[in-house]
Parts: C-alpha cells; structure tokens; sequence
C-alpha cells in the first residue's frame, strides 16, 4: 500500500466531535493537571506551540517516565507538557531492517506528523489563532489541554 498524505480538517476538535462545551468531558481549569495522558503512537514534534507548557504547573508527582534523547531529540526537547518521550526501534529493525536515517531519525522526533497530530488532539495546549492554510482562524486545543 502507498502512503497516503492528509492534511489537517479540524482546529477545533470538541466541535468536530459534537462535544461542544461539556464541562464535564472537557476541563478547561487546570482540574486536570496532575493528569498523564500517555500516547503510543508515532514520535512528536516538541517546538508545536500546541506543546507549550507556559500556562501548566509542575510535572505531575507520579511521573516515573523519561525523555530520552536522540538524533534530533535532547532531553530539552521535553517540559512540563510533553513530559517525556521514547522510542522502540528493535521490532521495526527486525521487520523491516535498519531505518533509513534520511528520512527518518533515531529518537522520538516526529517525521510524519502522525503522532504530534495524535498527541495534540488528546491534549494540546490553547493555541490561539490557528488556522488551516490561512483559512478558519480561531483557538485549537486537544481535548485536556491542561493534562
């Protein structure tokens, strides 16, 4: 099967959903910062201003995870939102062989957008003016964007 590219649909992803502003099935306080959302999935890009950590208090207490750092990732690359990051390459490698390095990087960099896309819509920060190719302004948001 070829790879298919998609291109973003949604900025607004509780709308899309039909979830409107349900209080209960979104927190918008920080009533849900000591909350882990764990994504396994593809790799992430940090620098997405949905990564931003500014509006978000310390690291949950029962974080027992790591950033681990790679080709184009560094411990840095992880803060209070994204709090850390792994990758698995031994089933990959064993399936398929070694990963082609100039397409793809050796860490939990993002180089498809599948997994910051994925991450994002579970619990990325407020972003304000968003749009989609210059069009539908407004605010994104994952759905525990205080998470």
């Amino acid at each position: 099967l070829a790879d298919v590219r998609y291109e973003l649909h949604t900025t607004r992803t509780p709308e899309f959903l039909r979830l409107g502003n349900n209080s209960a099935l979104i927190p918008t306080t920080a009533s849900t910062s000591e909350v882990i959302v764990g994504i396994l999935d593809t790799e992430v890009w940090p620098e997405l201003k949905s990564f931003d950590d500014s509006e978000l208090g310390p690291v949950p207490s029962g974080w027992k995870g790591k950033c681990e750092m790679g080709q184009n990732f560094s411990s840095s690359s992880c803060n209070k939102k994204l709090i850390g990051a792994r990758y698995y390459l031994q089933g990959y490698e064993a399936a398929l062989g070694p990963i082609d390095e100039t397409m793809e990087s050796k860490s939990p960099r993002d180089n498809d957008g599948h997994g910051t896309h994925t991450a994002t819509t579970a619990a990325g920060s407020v972003v304000p003016n968003a749009n989609l190719l210059g069009y539908a302004f407004g605010t994104a948001r994952g759905m525990a964007s205080h998470a």
